[in-house]
């Protein structure tokens, strides 16, 4: 209903200019008939269609303004100030519930209706609109006499009179139902603006320049940037690395294809993977960014499972099918679902000609329902079924021993059957049983995580697995075969170790091989930490455990020893011990109690502060007894219950002192701690502080503070305490005096709020100075007055720890009179430059008009006589050619003429008039034509005609100018023509001021004229001829909107000194008397002022110059007078 509602009312608003726009159209053709018709009176024509068609534009201008969607009026202010509506149409009826005839008679009847609260400005509106005959725009509110408020909209404009009365012809619009519809959309707005404010996700808008429009405070922290610095921006010129990144393409492929998008990228600056959502609405893109970083852990931990599974599934398949066993499972219908090679090629089958087959599609039925009857025994006794079974095979019968087994779901549920066939023929029942015990310790021997290392009775090293490979960076390729297990242990270690086993064991051990047997030899566990040496000379403690390896005969042929890194288990106990340490040392109160509020423990420093000796047995007192019994009831109905709802309380307490019975002030933290992995609540905790000291200094510092402030009372000048943050933290009350700001307004401000702008850097400066060099700073700045005003201050500073201490006073009026006097002489120097600018541009100007009228004139003088003669041309040809016709003639009907005339035909040499006449009057034609050609040039140079901003032919503009310059151009004794080269653009008509344009066209080509003609006065004929001087001049819409026009020269360049002032009023390089200086600088005035345009130069010494002429097609108001 809402947007219903605003449909309407918009195509209402349209729909009111539309007929307005009609109705002053038919008014105006109205005008123009009875304009016709008044001519075609007094040239008696028939007067009858004239009224007949004015009577019927009434009558439609009457309709329109009757079914309308809005109020049509006309409202008039006489000279006299009173007001009347002369028209007002059918609409003021549904809008007020007058007629129009009551408006109409009676204007205050609509007046009266204004509301209250508005009266005032809708009369300052009318008068303002009187005043300067600007349109006259309106929205407000009609309290009608039932009380209803409806909002109206009205728009018009103002004409004044030749009787000084001024009339108003616009529209009024019903828009009550819009302004509700839009409150209701203001609230819809703010409530999602809160949504998107509290949402977890970063949210921002851009419009269709790419600038932000909105940012929630999520934003800021996924760009790095406060929202003020985003707001109005460019995306791109923030953030320029971020140019042909993915968030560049996705964003650019939303817009342009107007579709939303949706990726994940990975966010470096915050170390984030985000989940990108970009939704184009409306010429704007809304982009949502959701942190995705669980989710991709989560993925990447899946992936990983995913992979290992997959590589577990392979190695599972590779082992299977390596295995020398028949291996396979089937479902409980007896269908396999998995077998391994051995399987294929007992049956010469594929495994995708078995997966899925039955036993007994695959073999003999009396073999089958053995199978089967096993199976079912298998699944149904959910035990291991072991049993021999023959098959039939191509060289003879082949005997497996095959054990059965079910394979589990969750729920210990059998849901297929694993069976593992061997063939237990001699030989191939050897080979199988050896292979799969080398198999199994192989996968034993390198897939545990232990260092496991086997020697011999002779210390020669015999086996050495992967893990130990890992562990101590050796190959096993190194070790094996080598003597000693000491390689990888500390001699002095071993020594050591070798002296204890020998006082344990009573008997005399020298270090070396017997260490490691000693125990082992007498059947004994052999467990200790060592400390082992990596290949590298790194060390690692490792729990290492010796076992020996004995024969059947259980004689000992060697040992061998598994160790452990215990890397990780040494660095946590190391921790705890620091841990336990800093507790033990730290001068804080800490204490540990049960969930039953029995404490558990309390360091050394706890002790001391309560009063308690070492050698008492802490866990003899609760939590309460450490309370003072006053302060008892508030701790346990407090303090405990808080920390029991919420896991923590801090703030100020009391603790009792054991043997004096002192109460202590204290500041206490007390939490619970939990298992961190079952969150388990294990028990409470305290870190207590001793504040007395910390109370005695407050109260010593707030008696200074009593000194203080009598101090301040009774100071004249500005005097203050700021914090290096920068703010106010004690004033006196001059400061009230010189700012007119109360002590309470300044307080806790910050201090560069109050600095005018321009001293703030300076300020800046200051306060760092005091900040790290803590030394006497004097400076001076300006401070903002309560009125708006700024005071000038002079300050000593001196820093304090972590404060500054000021004095200052007010030097405004000293520094208002330097400044006064620093002003007056800029001011004097500033209208002595503008004042020369000025009579040199007027100088300029006049020059430029007159020469404009000069070449008008004539122009005209000169098309006058030309017209004359172009015009008489066809009558002196039409002639000529009957006379021609005659004289033909005759000599046709009489070619024996008298002597005479014979005589005077031969003295004027007829044949020859007669064949050159046609082509003295085609002589006369070209020559009458090229004329009016430099006519057109010169008008189209001077346009005066045109002083106004209107649509113009640049090409022309510049033609026209060549035309005037050719005679400078054209070759001359001393110097080859100058070549001007044009290469013209496709250009729309431009709107722009001809005249000034030709004259900056005029400017440029006479400047690079005489820079080529001062060039060519020092080279050789033979220099010339080689690099010719040319212009080059390239027109072309470079960018939307815009024309270009380029004048490029190959003459001496300009160097960099003299392009930067070349601009500059009177600045000039040629010799005096050759030139003003005004130029350019009234050109570069022309383009840039009056057409809103660039005029830009470049050049170097050698290499010729361009100047660059850019304006828009179309010009705005503000460029116009």
């Amino acid at each position: 209903m809402p947007e219903s509602t605003v449909t309407l009312d918009v195509i209402a608003y349209d729909t009111l200019q539309q007929e307005l726009a009609a109705l002053r159209q038919n008014l105006q053709a109205c005008e123009a008939r009875l304009a016709i018709a008044s001519v075609h009176d007094r040239q008696s024509s028939p007067p009858q269609a004239v009224p007949t068609l004015t009577l019927e534009s009434a009558r439609r201008f009457q309709r329109l303004a009757d079914n309308g969607m809005g109020t049509l009026y006309q409202f008039r202010l006489e000279p006299n100030g009173s007001v009347w509506f002369p028209y007002i149409s059918l609409g003021c009826r549904a809008l007020t519930g007058l007629e129009p005839e009551a408006i109409l008679q009676d204007v205050s009847r609509f007046i009266d209706l204004i509301h209250p609260e508005e009266s005032d400005r809708f009369q300052a509106s009318i008068t303002h609109s009187a005043a300067t005959l600007e349109p006259w725009y309106w929205e407000g509110r009609l309290l009608l006499p039932d009380g209803t408020v409806k909002w109206f909209k009205a728009e018009s404009r103002p004409e004044r009179l030749p009787d000084d009365a001024i009339v108003w012809d616009g529209w009024i619009l019903d828009i009550t139902s819009y302004r509700q519809t839009a409150e209701r959309l203001q609230v819809t707005n703010e409530r999602i603006a809160t949504i998107i404010e509290g949402t977890g996700d970063a949210f921002f808008a851009l419009d269709r320049d790419w600038r932000f429009t909105y940012a929630n405070h999520r934003t800021e922290r996924l760009l790095g940037k406060p929202k003020p610095e985003l707001m109005g921006q460019n995306i791109w010129t923030l953030f320029p690395e971020a140019i042909g990144s993915v968030f560049y393409e996705q964003y650019h492929h939303a817009v342009e294809q107007s579709e939303p998008v949706v990726f994940e990228e990975y966010y470096p600056p915050l170390d984030v993977w985000f989940e990108v959502r970009a939704y184009p609405v409306h010429g704007e893109l809304f982009i949502y960014f959701t942190d995705i970083n669980d989710r991709k852990q989560l993925e990447a931990r899946v992936a990983e499972r995913t992979a290992e599974i997959e590589r577990t599934t392979a190695q599972l398949q590779a082992i299977l099918d390596n295995a020398p066993a028949v291996i396979y499972v089937k479902d409980p219908e007896g269908r396999f679902i998995l077998v391994n090679r051995q399987f294929e090629q007992l049956l010469h089958l594929t495994q995708a000609e078995i997966i899925g087959r039955s036993h007994h599609e695959l073999f003999p039925q009396e073999v089958a329902d053995t199978f089967q009857i096993s199976d079912q025994e298998v699944l149904t006794e959910n035990k291991v079924v072991a049993l021999e079974e023959v098959t039939s095979r191509e060289d003879g019968l082949h005997t497996y021993v095959s054990s059965k087994f079910p394979l589990l779901d969750e729920n210990g549920q059998p849901y297929a059957v694993c069976g593992i066939s061997t063939d237990i023929t001699e030989r191939q029942r050897a080979e199988a049983q050896l292979q799969a015990t080398l198999s199994l310790q192989e996968a034993l021997f390198n897939g545990i995580d232990y260092m496991i290392m086997s020697v011999d009775t002779g210390g020669i090293i015999r086996s050495f697995n992967a893990a130990a490979e890992r562990m101590t960076g050796y190959r096993a390729t190194e070790v094996v075969g080598q003597a000693s297990p000491a390689l990888v242990h500390d001699p002095a270690e071993l020594v050591q170790r070798t002296a204890e086993l020998s006082a344990k064991l009573g008997i005399e051990i020298e270090p070396g091989l017997e260490t490691f047997f000693a125990n082992a030899r007498r059947g004994q566990r052999d467990e200790c930490e060592w400390t082992l040496i990596r290949k590298d000379g790194s060390r690692f403690p490792a729990l290492v455990t010796i076992a020996a390896l004995r024969n059947e005969a259980d004689e000992i042929t060697g040992i061998v020893g598994i160790a452990q890194d215990i890397t990780e288990r040494k660095q946590a106990q190391e921790t705890q011990r620091k841990l336990a340490a800093l507790v033990e040392n730290s001068s804080d109160f800490i204490g540990i109690a049960d969930l039953e509020g029995r404490a558990q423990y309390l360091n050394p420093a706890g002790r001391r502060l309560v009063g308690l000796p070492r050698e008492a047995d802490i866990k003899e007192h609760t939590m309460l007894d450490f309370v003072p019994a006053e302060y008892a009831p508030t701790f346990e109905r407090e303090v405990l219950a808080t920390v029991i709802e919420t896991g923590t309380w801090q703030g100020e307490s009391h603790l009792h002192h054991f043997e004096t019975g002192e109460t202590m002030e204290v500041e206490k933290n007390l939490f619970t701690v939990t298992n961190p992995e079952t969150n388990e609540l294990l028990c409470f905790a305290t870190v207590t502080r001793d504040i007395r000291d910390r109370k005695q200094a407050e109260a010593e510092l707030r008696a200074a503070k009593e000194e203080l402030e009598s101090f301040f009372i009774l100071a004249l000048d500005l005097l203050c305490i700021a914090d290096t943050s920068g703010h106010f933290l004690r004033l006196n009350r001059a400061w009230e005096d010189v700012l007119g700001y109360s002590i309470d307004e300044l307080s806790n401000a910050v201090f560069l709020d109050f600095v005018h702008p321009d001293d703030l850097e300076s300020t800046l400066a200051a306060v760092s100075i005091l900040a790290e060099q803590k030394t006497v700073v004097s400076f001076v700045n300006r401070y903002r007055h309560k009125d708006g005003s700024y005071r000038y201050i002079e300050w000593r500073s001196s820093p304090y720890g972590d404060l500054i201490y000021a004095a200052a006073r007010d030097i405004t009026e000293r520094q208002e009179a330097e400044l006064q006097l620093q002003q007056q002489k800029r001011e004097l120097e500033n209208t002595l430059y503008e004042l020369r600018a000025t009579q040199g541009h007027l100088v300029q100007s006049e020059k430029m008009s007159s020469l404009g009228q000069l070449v008008a004139g004539i122009a005209h003088e000169i098309n006058n006589p030309v017209n004359f003669i172009y015009g008489n041309l066809v009558h002196t040809r039409e002639y000529t050619e009957n006379l021609l016709e005659i004289v033909g003639a005759y000599q046709e009907q009489y070619p024996e003429p008298p002597e005479d005339l014979q005589e005077i035909a031969e003295d004027i040499d007829l044949e020859f008039v007669m064949t050159d006449f046609p082509r003295l009057l085609d002589s006369m034609k070209i020559g009458a034509q090229r004329i009016r050609e430099i006519v057109t040039s010169l008008r189209t140079f001077s346009r005066l005609d045109e002083a106004d901003c209107k649509q113009a032919n640049v090409h022309e503009g510049i033609d026209s100018t060549l035309l005037i310059l050719q005679n400078r151009l054209k070759a001359k004794s001393d110097r080859p023509e100058i070549a001007v080269i044009k290469d013209y653009g496709s250009l729309s008509d431009a709107e722009c001021y001809p005249s000034q344009l030709n004259q900056v066209f005029m400017n440029i080509l006479a400047n690079a004229i005489d820079a080529l003609e001062e060039r060519d006065e020092q080279r050789t004929t033979a220099e010339k001829k080689e690099n010719p001087s040319q212009i080059w001049i390239t027109t072309a819409e470079e960018q939307p909107s815009w024309l270009t026009v380029r004048i490029r020269d190959n003459g001496p360049g300009i160097s960099e000194t003299v392009r930067d002032r070349l601009f500059d009023p009177f600045f000039t390089t040629k010799a005096t008397g050759k030139g003003t200086g005004l130029g350019m600088s009234i050109s570069y005035q022309i383009i840039t002022e009056r057409h809103g345009g660039k005029l830009t130069c470049t050049s170097e010494l050698g290499q010729g110059a361009e100047f660059v002429i850019s304006i828009p097609v179309h010009q705005q108001a503000a460029t116009t007078d």
